[in-house]
């Protein structure tokens, strides 16, 4: 695939951007898509129609994911990957492990509103979900005291990043910083990457589908399963 004027290996960051304006809207599509075949599945209403809605809604996800893959294609050109192997798979963790060992506080901090409700949508009947716009009110919702079994933070976003709210975080609730799952645009700065590569916590890339990012969730909650949440 051609890469477009402008975002060679010199320009690592800018395509982290493009990435991340590319990569946030698909997983609003990526994760409602699969929201709807789940729930279009629960019907079960054997008819022509709803089969035919169904291969629809699969073509669109499949169109999706040739998006994924276009882009993914300039980022192997631009950057470099962070390692070898990604750490937003669980080893060990299979299909099963999808249900929950219990139900969970999940706090979701991304600046899409879009992303944060589609998120929300994955994960509301297994678990309880409260959600930000912004990393500064996560942040003094934690400071506040309330704690969460995982935080899903997107780990690009104006005013405060997720390295910054990571940072805040683990000054004041460090057991709350190492529930923190980071939500990457698939390519990294030189800093996130940098940041990504000092800390144990696991990152998922967008657009992720529902299945891992329950898998992802449900991983933290056995991990970490030995903390009372209060």
């Amino acid at each position: 695939m051609a890469i477009p004027r402008g975002l060679g290996v010199a320009d690592g960051d800018l395509a982290a951007t493009v990435a991340h304006e590319i990569n946030n809207p698909l997983t609003v599509v990526i994760a409602n898509l699969d929201v709807a075949l789940h729930q279009l599945a629960e019907l079960s209403i054997a008819d022509g129609a709803c089969e035919a809605i169904a291969e629809r809604l699969k073509d669109a996800r499949f169109a999706a994911e040739r998006i994924h893959h276009a882009v993914r294609g300039i980022a192997s050109s631009s950057t470099a990957p962070l390692s070898s192997t990604r750490r937003d798979s669980y080893a060990g963790i299979s299909s099963a492990d999808e249900t929950p060992v219990r139900r969970a506080r999940v706090l979701v901090v991304d600046d899409e509103q879009l992303i944060t409700v589609a998120v929300h949508r994955a994960l509301s009947l297994q678990h309880e979900v409260r959600s930000f716009d912004r990393a500064q009110a996560a942040f003094e919702c934690v400071s506040q005291g309330e704690r969460f079994d995982v935080i899903l933070c997107d780990l690009m976003m104006p005013d405060m990043s997720g390295m910054e709210l990571h940072a805040w975080v683990s000054r004041i609730a460090p057991d709350q910083a190492a529930r923190m799952v980071f939500l990457t645009g698939g390519i990294f700065t030189t800093h996130a990457r940098a940041f990504l590569s000092a800390v144990p916590n696991t990152h998922i890339e967008k657009p992720f589908d529902t299945h891992r990012l329950r898998l992802v969730v449900n991983g933290c909650l056995r991990k970490h399963e030995a903390v009372t949440p209060t």
